[in-house]
Protein backbone atom coordinates (compact mmCIF):
# COMPACT_ATOMS: atom_id res chain seq x y z
CA UNK A 1 0.00 0.00 0.00
CA UNK A 2 1.49 3.30 -1.02
CA UNK A 3 1.35 5.91 1.79
CA UNK A 4 1.33 9.69 1.05
CA UNK A 5 3.55 12.13 3.05
CA UNK A 6 2.44 14.40 5.55
CA UNK A 7 4.20 17.49 5.72
CA UNK A 8 4.79 20.75 7.47
CA UNK A 9 3.32 24.00 5.91
CA UNK A 10 6.24 26.06 6.13
CA UNK A 11 8.52 23.83 5.72
CA UNK A 12 6.98 23.35 2.23
CA UNK A 13 7.26 26.73 1.78
CA UNK A 14 10.78 27.20 2.70
CA UNK A 15 12.05 24.07 0.49
CA UNK A 16 10.42 25.32 -2.48
CA UNK A 17 11.20 29.08 -2.28
CA UNK A 18 14.95 27.34 -2.38
CA UNK A 19 14.02 24.99 -4.49
CA UNK A 20 12.48 27.59 -7.27
CA UNK A 21 15.57 29.98 -6.38
CA UNK A 22 18.23 27.61 -8.02
CA UNK A 23 15.67 26.76 -10.59
CA UNK A 24 15.09 29.97 -11.63
CA UNK A 25 18.59 31.13 -11.94
CA UNK A 26 20.12 28.16 -13.29
CA UNK A 27 19.35 28.52 -17.10
CA UNK A 28 21.30 31.61 -17.12
CA UNK A 29 24.94 30.01 -14.96
CA UNK A 30 25.09 29.64 -19.63
CA UNK A 31 26.31 33.16 -19.11
CA UNK A 32 29.44 32.47 -17.88
CA UNK A 33 30.73 30.01 -20.46
CA UNK A 34 29.68 31.55 -23.63
CA UNK A 35 32.80 30.95 -25.69
CA UNK A 36 31.82 27.18 -25.05
CA UNK A 37 28.22 26.88 -24.71
CA UNK A 38 26.69 30.30 -25.87
CA UNK A 39 23.89 32.33 -24.04
CA UNK A 40 20.67 29.84 -24.05
CA UNK A 41 22.61 27.04 -23.93
CA UNK A 42 20.23 24.20 -24.86
CA UNK A 43 22.19 21.98 -21.69
CA UNK A 44 20.84 24.52 -19.19
CA UNK A 45 17.38 26.03 -21.31
CA UNK A 46 16.27 22.03 -20.57
CA UNK A 47 15.03 20.21 -17.56
CA UNK A 48 17.99 18.15 -17.51
CA UNK A 49 19.59 19.13 -14.63
CA UNK A 50 15.66 19.02 -12.60
CA UNK A 51 15.62 15.54 -14.59
CA UNK A 52 18.67 14.21 -13.43
CA UNK A 53 17.77 15.09 -9.62
CA UNK A 54 14.06 13.46 -10.42
CA UNK A 55 15.72 10.13 -11.78
CA UNK A 56 17.82 9.35 -8.69
CA UNK A 57 16.66 10.48 -5.59
CA UNK A 58 12.37 10.27 -6.60
CA UNK A 59 12.50 7.53 -9.61
CA UNK A 60 15.15 5.49 -8.01
CA UNK A 61 14.85 6.66 -4.62
CA UNK A 62 18.52 6.81 -3.80
CA UNK A 63 18.50 8.85 -0.81
CA UNK A 64 14.55 9.45 -0.89
CA UNK A 65 12.65 11.65 1.39
CA UNK A 66 10.44 14.33 1.05
CA UNK A 67 12.01 17.37 1.99
CA UNK A 68 14.63 16.66 -0.95
CA UNK A 69 11.42 16.05 -3.47
CA UNK A 70 9.93 19.42 -2.29
CA UNK A 71 13.51 20.80 -3.60
CA UNK A 72 13.25 19.36 -6.84
CA UNK A 73 9.72 20.04 -7.28
CA UNK A 74 10.57 24.48 -6.83
CA UNK A 75 13.55 23.38 -9.29
CA UNK A 76 11.49 22.20 -11.85
CA UNK A 77 8.65 25.32 -11.09
CA UNK A 78 11.88 27.26 -11.00
CA UNK A 79 13.18 26.51 -14.57
CA UNK A 80 9.54 26.70 -16.07
CA UNK A 81 8.60 29.54 -15.57
CA UNK A 82 12.40 30.77 -16.93
CA UNK A 83 11.61 29.10 -19.98
CA UNK A 84 7.92 30.63 -20.05
CA UNK A 85 9.12 33.69 -19.94
CA UNK A 86 11.90 32.81 -22.86
CA UNK A 87 9.70 31.90 -24.57
CA UNK A 88 8.91 35.78 -26.01
CA UNK A 89 11.49 37.35 -26.18
CA UNK A 90 11.53 40.92 -28.70
CA UNK A 91 12.67 38.50 -31.48
CA UNK A 92 14.16 35.45 -32.53
CA UNK A 93 17.45 36.09 -33.15
CA UNK A 94 20.74 36.47 -31.46
CA UNK A 95 20.53 35.65 -27.88
CA UNK A 96 17.05 34.55 -28.00
CA UNK A 97 18.14 31.56 -29.68
CA UNK A 98 18.94 28.31 -28.37
CA UNK A 99 22.86 27.47 -28.53
CA UNK A 100 24.42 23.51 -29.14
CA UNK A 101 27.83 23.51 -27.43
CA UNK A 102 30.50 25.15 -29.46
CA UNK A 103 28.18 28.57 -29.74
CA UNK A 104 26.08 27.37 -32.52
CA UNK A 105 22.19 28.19 -32.37
CA UNK A 106 19.50 25.76 -33.38
CA UNK A 107 17.83 29.24 -35.47
CA UNK A 108 13.82 28.18 -35.92
CA UNK A 109 13.57 25.21 -33.66
CA UNK A 110 14.47 27.30 -30.47
CA UNK A 111 11.12 28.52 -29.87
CA UNK A 112 9.88 24.66 -30.01
CA UNK A 113 12.61 23.56 -27.73
CA UNK A 114 12.23 25.94 -25.27
CA UNK A 115 8.16 25.63 -24.96
CA UNK A 116 8.44 22.47 -24.99
CA UNK A 117 10.89 21.96 -21.98
CA UNK A 118 9.05 24.71 -20.05
CA UNK A 119 5.74 22.17 -20.52
CA UNK A 120 7.40 19.23 -19.65
CA UNK A 121 9.47 20.80 -16.21
CA UNK A 122 5.82 22.43 -15.04
CA UNK A 123 4.21 19.08 -15.44
CA UNK A 124 6.93 17.61 -13.85
CA UNK A 125 6.89 20.38 -10.97
CA UNK A 126 2.84 19.36 -10.11
CA UNK A 127 3.78 15.52 -11.06
CA UNK A 128 6.11 15.37 -7.95
CA UNK A 129 3.91 17.33 -5.80
CA UNK A 130 0.84 15.51 -6.03
CA UNK A 131 2.08 12.03 -5.90
CA UNK A 132 4.10 13.30 -2.70
CA UNK A 133 0.86 14.67 -0.67
CA UNK A 134 -2.49 15.23 -1.19
CA UNK A 135 -3.12 18.06 1.63
CA UNK A 136 -5.34 20.70 -0.04
CA UNK A 137 -3.49 23.38 1.94
CA UNK A 138 -0.10 22.46 0.00
CA UNK A 139 -1.94 22.55 -3.27
CA UNK A 140 -3.47 25.84 -2.64
CA UNK A 141 -0.04 27.14 -1.29
CA UNK A 142 2.35 25.55 -4.57
CA UNK A 143 -0.98 27.66 -7.10
CA UNK A 144 -0.85 30.26 -5.25
CA UNK A 145 2.86 31.01 -4.95
CA UNK A 146 3.54 29.61 -8.74
CA UNK A 147 0.73 32.44 -9.83
CA UNK A 148 2.47 35.33 -7.76
CA UNK A 149 5.69 34.06 -8.61
CA UNK A 150 5.29 34.37 -12.87
CA UNK A 151 3.54 37.60 -11.97
CA UNK A 152 6.28 39.19 -10.48
CA UNK A 153 8.58 37.81 -12.87
CA UNK A 154 6.59 38.68 -15.91
CA UNK A 155 6.34 42.09 -14.24
CA UNK A 156 10.10 42.52 -14.51
CA UNK A 157 10.39 41.49 -18.31
CA UNK A 158 11.19 43.89 -20.62
CA UNK A 159 8.91 42.63 -23.57
CA UNK A 160 5.63 40.60 -23.60
CA UNK A 161 4.43 41.03 -19.87
CA UNK A 162 1.13 40.26 -20.08
CA UNK A 163 2.00 37.54 -22.62
CA UNK A 164 4.05 35.79 -20.49
CA UNK A 165 2.28 35.73 -17.66
CA UNK A 166 -0.82 34.52 -18.95
CA UNK A 167 1.44 31.73 -21.22
CA UNK A 168 3.19 30.74 -17.92
CA UNK A 169 -0.34 30.65 -15.65
CA UNK A 170 -2.45 28.93 -18.26
CA UNK A 171 0.39 26.27 -18.55
CA UNK A 172 1.17 26.31 -15.01
CA UNK A 173 -2.74 25.60 -13.96
CA UNK A 174 -2.93 23.20 -17.13
CA UNK A 175 0.04 20.58 -15.88
CA UNK A 176 -1.07 20.21 -12.58
CA UNK A 177 -4.58 19.36 -13.46
CA UNK A 178 -3.38 17.02 -15.48
CA UNK A 179 -0.69 15.94 -12.94
CA UNK A 180 -3.41 15.37 -10.67
CA UNK A 181 -5.18 13.43 -13.03
CA UNK A 182 -2.75 11.17 -13.69
CA UNK A 183 -0.92 10.77 -10.16
CA UNK A 184 -0.84 7.38 -8.56
CA UNK A 185 -3.05 7.90 -5.36
CA UNK A 186 -5.42 9.11 -8.01
CA UNK A 187 -6.14 6.57 -10.20
CA UNK A 188 -9.19 4.41 -10.23
CA UNK A 189 -8.68 1.15 -12.31
CA UNK A 190 -11.90 0.77 -14.47
CA UNK A 191 -14.35 -2.20 -13.00
CA UNK A 192 -17.33 -3.11 -14.58
CA UNK A 193 -18.81 -5.20 -11.63
CA UNK A 194 -18.00 -2.26 -9.15
CA UNK A 195 -18.76 0.57 -11.27
CA UNK A 196 -22.35 2.03 -11.11
CA UNK A 197 -24.54 1.23 -14.37
CA UNK A 198 -26.17 3.86 -16.13
CA UNK A 199 -29.41 3.33 -18.11
CA UNK A 200 -29.94 4.68 -21.83
CA UNK A 201 -32.99 6.28 -20.00
CA UNK A 202 -30.81 7.97 -17.73
CA UNK A 203 -28.33 9.27 -19.97
CA UNK A 204 -31.28 10.66 -22.06
CA UNK A 205 -32.18 12.81 -19.25
CA UNK A 206 -28.87 14.60 -18.88
CA UNK A 207 -29.03 17.80 -20.24
CA UNK A 208 -26.79 18.84 -23.38
CA UNK A 209 -24.81 21.15 -20.83
CA UNK A 210 -24.97 18.12 -18.31
CA UNK A 211 -23.05 16.33 -20.95
CA UNK A 212 -20.88 18.56 -22.30
CA UNK A 213 -19.23 19.13 -19.07
CA UNK A 214 -19.14 15.74 -18.24
CA UNK A 215 -16.93 15.46 -20.55
CA UNK A 216 -14.63 18.18 -20.29
CA UNK A 217 -14.56 16.65 -16.78
CA UNK A 218 -12.57 13.68 -17.92
CA UNK A 219 -8.54 13.42 -18.32
CA UNK A 220 -9.37 13.63 -21.97
CA UNK A 221 -11.08 16.57 -22.31
CA UNK A 222 -9.01 18.40 -19.80
CA UNK A 223 -6.26 17.33 -22.18
CA UNK A 224 -8.14 18.12 -25.42
CA UNK A 225 -8.54 21.36 -24.18
CA UNK A 226 -4.74 22.29 -22.49
CA UNK A 227 -3.42 20.47 -26.12
CA UNK A 228 -5.43 23.37 -27.61
CA UNK A 229 -4.30 26.35 -25.70
CA UNK A 230 -0.89 24.97 -25.54
CA UNK A 231 -1.07 24.56 -29.39
CA UNK A 232 -2.24 27.55 -30.05
CA UNK A 233 0.32 29.50 -27.72
CA UNK A 234 3.37 27.82 -29.68
CA UNK A 235 1.57 28.65 -32.73
CA UNK A 236 1.51 32.15 -32.08
CA UNK A 237 4.85 32.40 -31.11
CA UNK A 238 6.98 30.09 -33.50
CA UNK A 239 7.13 32.62 -36.57
CA UNK A 240 3.71 31.06 -37.98
CA UNK A 241 2.20 34.33 -37.50
CA UNK A 242 4.77 36.01 -39.95
CA UNK A 243 3.50 33.44 -42.49
CA UNK A 244 -0.31 32.86 -42.42
CA UNK A 245 -1.10 35.31 -40.53
CA UNK A 246 -2.31 35.81 -36.74
CA UNK A 247 -4.82 33.69 -36.47
CA UNK A 248 -4.31 31.02 -39.28
CA UNK A 249 -0.81 30.39 -37.64
CA UNK A 250 -2.40 29.80 -34.16
CA UNK A 251 -5.76 27.60 -35.12
CA UNK A 252 -4.08 24.53 -37.35
CA UNK A 253 -1.37 23.93 -34.20
CA UNK A 254 -3.81 24.34 -31.53
CA UNK A 255 -6.14 21.82 -33.59
CA UNK A 256 -2.31 19.18 -33.34
CA UNK A 257 -2.36 20.18 -30.03
CA UNK A 258 -5.70 19.08 -29.08
CA UNK A 259 -5.16 15.71 -31.03
CA UNK A 260 -2.22 15.09 -28.97
CA UNK A 261 -3.54 16.00 -25.77
CA UNK A 262 -6.32 13.10 -26.16
CA UNK A 263 -4.95 10.96 -27.73
CA UNK A 264 -1.93 10.94 -24.85
CA UNK A 265 -4.65 10.14 -22.31
CA UNK A 266 -6.13 7.34 -24.57
CA UNK A 267 -2.70 5.85 -24.49
CA UNK A 268 -1.46 6.41 -21.40
CA UNK A 269 -4.84 4.48 -20.00
CA UNK A 270 -4.21 2.05 -22.73
CA UNK A 271 -0.59 1.43 -21.52
CA UNK A 272 -1.85 0.97 -17.88
CA UNK A 273 -4.36 -1.12 -18.87
CA UNK A 274 -2.40 -3.72 -20.62
CA UNK A 275 -0.19 -3.64 -17.46
CA UNK A 276 -2.71 -4.59 -15.23
CA UNK A 277 -4.04 -7.12 -17.44
CA UNK A 278 -0.07 -8.73 -17.31
CA UNK A 279 -0.39 -8.53 -13.19
CA UNK A 280 -3.39 -10.12 -13.04
CA UNK A 281 -2.69 -13.09 -15.70
CA UNK A 282 0.95 -12.98 -13.71
CA UNK A 283 -1.01 -13.61 -9.84
CA UNK A 284 -3.33 -16.19 -12.05
CA UNK A 285 -0.03 -17.92 -12.89
CA UNK A 286 1.66 -17.64 -9.22
CA UNK A 287 -1.64 -18.84 -8.03
CA UNK A 288 -1.59 -21.67 -10.13
CA UNK A 289 2.14 -22.46 -9.35
CA UNK A 290 1.44 -22.01 -5.57
CA UNK A 291 -1.73 -24.73 -5.69
CA UNK A 292 -0.10 -27.30 -7.66
CA UNK A 293 2.57 -27.11 -5.44
CA UNK A 294 0.23 -28.01 -2.00
CA UNK A 295 -1.24 -30.43 -4.31
CA UNK A 296 1.81 -31.90 -5.59
CA UNK A 297 2.98 -31.94 -1.52
CA UNK A 298 -0.11 -33.51 -0.36
CA UNK A 299 -0.01 -36.19 -2.84
CA UNK A 300 3.29 -37.33 -1.80
CA UNK A 301 2.30 -37.04 1.78
CA UNK A 302 -0.24 -39.41 1.40
CA UNK A 303 1.85 -42.10 -0.85
CA UNK A 304 4.34 -41.40 2.00
CA UNK A 305 1.83 -42.37 4.68
CA UNK A 306 0.55 -45.46 2.25
CA UNK A 307 3.77 -46.49 1.62
CA UNK A 308 4.68 -47.00 5.58
CA UNK A 309 1.24 -48.39 5.95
Amino acid sequence: MRLIEKINYFIFLGLLFIGFLIGLNFPDTDQGYKIALGHRSIITHSILLPYILYYFFIKKRILHNKYLTLIIIGIFLGIGLHLSADLFPKGWIGYALIKLPGNIDVGGLSPIWIGFNALVSLYFAGSCLNNLTKQKAIWITYLIFGAAAGFLYALNETYNNVTIFIAFYTTFIFTFIISKLLSKSDIVDDDPVKDKKVTEEDVKKLSFKDKLFGKIKTPEGVATIGGATAGGWFGSSVGLAGFWGGIAGTFPIAIVGATVGYLGIKVIKYKRKLNQIKREEKSKKKLIVKTASYVAIIIAGLVIVFYLI
